[in-house]
């Protein structure tokens, strides 16, 4: 399989008219459509390495994964044995993104908790955009906050209830596979750039 390919799949996702809703601001940081659009830059660029990895994943319990020390998105493989990416796979691969633009813009206000939770919220708002229907649960913590920021774009979540019950929940999963997590340092390098 080549890096080609799997470099194609991601710029499909990220062309998605649903990127635009894509607008929240956390600990001072925006996340908006021109991030996702620089993503896309490097990944033509080939700053951003691409590989299938399926046991890593299965491991992990994930259908994506974004690797900063390598600067690479890892995929499973039945993303491309299908004629077109599902529901399931595109919220994998904005999550994803979103890692590798915060690696990439060296953003290191926010915890790693808040990281997954903004990449979660991420995967729903563009989900919801994409398909008309949330990733998550319809009245559920995530589609609530989505739909506050389809009203008020650009807005600040990071001290929203709707935005901390997420957390909470987060934390709670993350916890239990590896009680650790929250505790590590953030892993961005700035895409290759070693300080």
């Amino acid at each position: 399989m080549s890096e080609a390919t799997l470099r194609a799949l991601v710029s499909i996702v990220l062309s998605s008219a649903a990127v635009p809703n894509i607008r929240f601001r956390i600990e001072g940081y925006d996340v908006y459509a021109e991030r996702f659009t620089r993503l896309k830059a490097a990944i033509r660029r080939q700053e951003i390495g691409f590989e299938i990895d399926d046991a890593y994943l299965a491991s992990s319990q994930a259908d994506a994964a974004y690797n900063p020390r390598k600067d690479s998105m890892i995929l499973h493989s039945s993303m491309l044995k299908s004629t077109a990416i599902s529901q399931r796979h595109r919220g994998a691969i904005i999550h994803e993104c979103l890692h590798a633009i915060l690696d990439m813009d060296y953003v290191q206000g926010i915890s790693p908790y808040q990281e997954e939770t903004v990449c979660a919220l991420t995967s729903n708002i563009y989900v919801l955009h994409h398909y008309g229907k949330p990733l998550f649960k319809p009245n559920g913590n995530a589609t609530q906050l989505t739909r506050k920021i389809g009203r008020k774009p650009g807005m600040d979540v990071t001290f929203d209830d709707s935005f901390q019950a997420m957390y909470e929940q987060v934390a709670t999963i993350y916890d239990q596979a590896d009680p650790n997590y929250g505790r590590r340092p953030g892993l961005h390098n700035g895409l290759r750039q070693r300080l």
